[in-house]
């Protein structure tokens, strides 16, 4: 039995919920402006502002609920705002000295992003004209801030201290573009401060020697690539534990901070390893003209000997070595792919030494008892230890346990070997401003693989990893030069993770040649909405592809959208994307119905090389009569996969389609409403006649159901879209895609003819001047919606058939409401509120044609919004009006 239940077990999924604040997605934007301000105002450089917050917050403006002071998991005192502030009698009261310097209370320099920054400056502008300048930098000079930077870090040992001064001019030196954070690359001259850092911890080693318990004299520790720095003795036990997990922690807080607080005598807290998650190392910029600093990325320091209990995870501490790694649970950016690479490395070197099994229930996170899978397997395996004596969440959703256990569990038999890189050997026309990626079979070692890779002539740039190091892309800093020849090599010496195994055979070498000058403009080769365009959807997908890549900076003057009163509408959802060396423009606005707007695209748009377009582009288009749709009852909204549906490839139905290039899935990407819609992915084999079908694995029953009707999300393809019902196969046609955005689309059911209808399928069929590939989106498919008057479909009402607008709208208590019949005809009338119940049956019965006027009194109703439907034998056509009282 106990065997049975470990199997079901190791089938179920880590679902980890996340509780407290969450930073991951705030807006940084306007901290640069903050930075440049408060800088000019108290006489600081702003780059050393950007570089304190950097390595502090990630430029995160840090608050905290009342009371919380601290770390629940390492106990390590909170910082406050984006400048990292303390208030506390370890790490001293910067947060008090700030405010008082710029006659701010001390709630307003926690709440206030630009009160916090202002405050940081002008105290880092007393300790600059305090202390004496660095014997190696020149007065003036940005270096000359190392002392002020070391103080304001708060961390009472010198040398970790200078350490952090040493890692914000490493940022500096290297520049960051990433989560909302911008810092330029500038001129920093590492070296002298990377020689005071290590005579300060020199130093401290030697302190430390004289101090060391007998069997740690040579001051090593046990994991060879680690920096040995002991915490306090009293902050963690010496009897020894049983190293059967491995336990995966944030500080909530920095690799230098925590350093330091497990050297705090009253911590009373400590883990095995502590690990950095910085981005910067020699490692990573191989190809940069500055070096760095002498810390590897993702450096590594053990505190506690893996024989003994280190105090981090309560009643787990006997059987769990503990990692702590840098950074919050709920921010972004801290987590790196070298905190990922040196971490798993570590994780790895532990399970051989100690045959600890490279799963998810023996390499943990600290969050683990929230985890009913992991929390009943301890029970069932009687390992001895409560697994719910812990409170904590960290590492939280940030943290990619399917990268980090990808680089764990790597098969080391496997011989890495090149998949590819996005430069075609020989190319003659390269592109000088493109980046240059490549991929392996295998994770690879960042450090050998970076040593193993080079362009001649030599290009300054940057590597950045994919999530799980199977590649790489190098990203030049101010591009290639234009008409050169060059040679990308990589050595063979590159290895897979863990050092495991060389890339075989000889190095991988290319020659290509970048273009021409370029001094030609961008031209818009291709729009939508077309010009004169009618029956525009109201939330579109308006999209302009520009010849060349473009500078996103100067699309902003440039691209304009105006609605017939001559005022701007908001571009929201704007992207500029280079996709082959050409832009695709994006934006997705709200538009009003019936409603004429006009696009303009003005001179003055600037490519990669900073060439000007010259041309205007103007575009005018007309949206669609609004439609309001009420959900009515769900067939399918994707949210579970697309498994009420099969493979096009198994459908009967599909006509001259590739089969291996057509799918049909359910994606994230665009939805309607929820988190997944159904994609439809498709490839045509022929120049007319293909169909491709999207067919339920049952056919869906239709009697006794009034309409049916879907949200899509058109391509322009101009193919058709088609409904199949049974019986006798009528096909309902909705007409050609014609749109970019999301339309509602529904057809009467009344109007098919016969007994036991149903659904068969939904059909894209392959006009002659259609695309032969694309995709469209669908999503929540239904019956019984209640709809507007006119919906993409309307064709399906007779044009001599109308509802009109009721008058007066809004109206209070009593309107009018207008239609006129083609013939004789049974029908009703009938008024419904918001949430679909029906209020009134204002007419039933034989009608006769004509035109006819009805009042409908709502003096019993409640203000709000209203729909009126009239339907007859084959139409059913809605409106909406607006009681207010």
């Amino acid at each position: 039995m106990k065997k049975f239940i470990f199997l079901l077990l190791l089938n179920l999924q880590f679902v980890i919920p996340q509780t407290g604040k969450k930073y991951t997605d705030e807006d940084r934007s306007p901290y640069d402006s903050y930075f440049e301000q408060a800088g000019h105002e108290f006489g600081v450089p702003s780059d050393v502002l950007r570089g304190i917050s950097f390595a502090e917050t990630r430029w995160t403006h840090m608050t905290w609920d009342q009371g919380d002071t601290a770390s629940s998991c390492t106990g390590i005192p909170r910082v406050y705002g984006v400048m990292g502030l303390w208030d506390n009698e370890y790490f001293g009261h910067s947060l008090r000295l700030a405010a008082a310097l710029i006659g701010k209370s001390i709630q307003e320099v926690k709440e206030s992003p630009l009160q916090n920054i202002r405050g940081a400056a002008a105290l880092l502008k007393k300790y600059y004209s305090e202390l004496p300048k660095p014997d190696f930098a020149d007065d003036e000079s940005i270096e000359s801030w190392q002392n002020a930077i070391a103080k304001f870090s708060g961390f009472p040992q010198q040398e970790i201290s200078q350490q952090r001064g040493l890692e914000v001019y490493t940022a500096l030196a290297n520049g960051y573009n990433d989560f909302g954070i911008k810092i330029h690359k500038r001129e920093i001259n590492l070296e002298p401060l990377q020689r005071a850092v290590r005579q300060f911890e020199n130093a401290a080693v030697e302190r430390r020697r004289k101090t060391a318990r007998p069997e740690k004299t040579t001051n090593q520790p046990d994991y060879p690539s680690a920096k040995w720095n002991p915490a306090y003795a009293g902050n963690f036990g010496t009897d020894l534990i049983a190293q059967k997990f491995v336990v995966i922690h944030d500080v909530e807080g920095s690799y230098l901070g925590c350093i330091s607080w497990f050297q705090n005598p009253s911590a009373q807290v400590s883990a095995h390893f502590v690990l950095n998650s910085n981005p910067f190392g020699v490692n990573s910029t191989t190809h940069a003209p500055n070096g760095s600093s002498d810390a590897p990325v993702g450096e590594v320091t053990q505190m506690v000997e893996e024989k003994y209990r280190a105090w981090h995870v309560g009643c787990w501490n006997s059987y769990m070595i503990g990692i702590e790694h840098e950074g919050y649970y709920n921010v972004s950016g801290w987590y790196t792919q070298e905190c990922y690479q040196s971490s798993s490395n570590l994780v790895s070197y532990l399970c051989k030494k100690y045959n600890i099994p490279r799963d998810r229930y023996h390499i943990i996170g600290h969050q683990e008892w929230q985890n009913a899978a992991w929390k009943n397997w301890v029970a069932v395996t009687g390992l001895g230890f409560d697994p719910t004596c812990n409170t904590h969440v960290d590492p939280g959703a940030n943290w990619d346990w399917k990268s980090f256990m990808s680089l764990i569990t790597v098969n080391d038999t496997i011989t890495p070997s090149l998949e590819s890189v996005s430069v075609i050997p020989g190319d003659s026309a390269f592109k000088t401003y493109r980046s240059i990626s490549v991929r392996f079979n295998t994770p690879m070692d960042i450090n050998s693989t970076v040593a193993a890779f080079s362009i001649v002539p030599a290009v300054a740039g940057n590597l950045k990893w994919k999530y799980d190091n199977t590649g790489f892309t190098f990203i030049p800093s101010s591009g290639f030069q234009f008409n050169t020849v060059y040679t990308l090599t990589l050595d063979s010496s590159a290895k897979s993770v863990g050092m495991k195994r060389s890339v075989g055979g000889v190095p991988y070498s290319i020659t290509f040649k970048t273009n021409d000058v370029d001094t030609v403009g961008p031209v818009v080769v291709r729009h939508y909405p077309k010009d004169n365009d009618g029956n525009v959807p109201l939330k579109p997908f308006i999209i302009l592809r520009m010849s060349d890549s473009v500078q996103t900076t100067t699309l902003g003057p440039a691209l304009k959208l105006y609605d017939p009163e001559n005022k701007t509408v908001s571009l929201t959802g704007a992207k500029n994307e280079s996709i082959n060396d050409s832009a695709l423009i994006s934006f997705s606005p709200t538009l009003k119905p019936n409603t004429t707007y006009t696009l303009k695209l003005l001179p003055g748009v600037k490519d990669a090389y900073g060439n000007l377009s010259t041309d205007s582009v103007v575009i005018t288009f007309t949206t669609e009569n609004e439609s309001f749709v009420l959900n009515g009852n769900f067939i399918d909204q994707f949210e579970n996969g697309v498994t009420e549906w099969k493979s096009p490839s198994q459908s009967s139905f599909i006509r001259y389609a590739d089969t291996a290039a057509t799918k049909f899935l359910a994606t994230a990407g665009k939805k309607y409403a929820g988190t997944m819609a159904g994609t439809l992915l498709y490839q045509f084999t022929e120049e007319s006649l293909g169909v491709v079908p999207i067919e339920p694995v049952q056919p869906i029953l239709l009697d006794g159901k009034s309409s049916l009707g879907f949200w899509a999300f058109g391509d322009t393809s101009y193919n058709r879209l088609q409904v199949l019902c049974m019986p006798d196969s009528q096909r309902i046609d909705i007409g050609k895609i014609n749109w970019l955005g999301w339309k509602y689309l529904s057809f009467d059911i009344h109007a098919l003819t016969g007994s036991s209808k149903s659904l068969a399928a939904l059909l894209l069929t392959e006009e002659y001047t259609g695309a032969r590939n694309g995709q469209i989106f669908i999503d929540d498919i239904q019956t019984d919606a209640v709809v507007s008057a006119v919906t993409a479909s309307s064709g399906m009402v007779p044009e001599s058939i109308v509802l009109g607008q009721n008058f007066p709208n809004p109206f209070n208590p009593a309107t009018t409401i207008t239609f006129t019949l083609n013939k004789d005809a049974m029908v009703t009338l009938k008024v419904y509120d918001l949430l679909g119940r029906e209020i009134s049956t204002i007419i039933r019965g034989k009608t006769a044609k004509g035109d006819h006027a009805v009042v409908f009194d709502a003096s019993e109703l409640p203000s709000g919004i209203y729909f009126y439907t009239l339907t007859g034998d084959h139409f059913s056509t809605t409106r909406k009006m607006v009681l207010m009282k």
